[in-house]
């Protein structure tokens, strides 16, 4: 099973995106294997720290790309 979410800012939001998983996987009975974050906004080096996770692929924006458009 697969999940993706615009997180719109990872760090501030880690706790409650990995307390979204397990209340989700308790509940639906099914464990996650892949999941997609979009908009993360960490710098360079920083990963994504999920646990029971680990990051295939990364592509960061250039620094001060503001996106859109």
């Amino acid at each position: 099973m697969a999940m993706t979410l615009n997180i719109d800012g990872f760090r501030s939001k880690r706790e409650d995106f990995v307390n979204m998983i397990e209340r989700f996987e308790a509940r639906s009975g099914r464990k996650l294997s892949v999941i997609g974050l979009c908009e993360t906004k960490l710098g360079d080096a920083e990963a994504p720290d999920v646990p029971g996770f680990r990051v295939v692929a990364r592509r960061d924006r250039a620094a001060n790309d503001g996106g859109g458009g």
